[in-house]
C-alpha cells in the first residue's frame, strides 16, 4: 500500500481499482510481503482478471 501512486524502475504502482482501468495495459504483480501473492490473486480474479492472460506474477 505504500508504494501505490509512485514509480518503482520506471513502472507506475497501482492500485487494484486503477488496474481494473487500464485494461490492456501489461500488470506485473511484485509483491514481498508473505500472503500477498494471494490475496493480490484473489481480488484480481474477483475483477475478472485472470492470471497469464492479464496478469503476471513476477516477484
Amino acid at each position: 500500500m505504500r508504494k501505490i501512486g509512485r514509480t518503482v524502475a520506471g513502472a507506475p504502482v497501482l492500485s487494484y481499482e486503477e488496474a481494473a482501468r487500464a485494461r490492456g495495459l501489461p500488470l506485473l504483480v511484485a509483491v514481498g510481503a508473505p500472503g500477498a501473492r494471494e490475496l493480490i490473486r484473489a481480488e484480481l480474479g474477483r475483477q475478472g482478471f485472470e492470471e497469464t492472460r492479464d496478469y503476471r506474477c513476477v516477484a
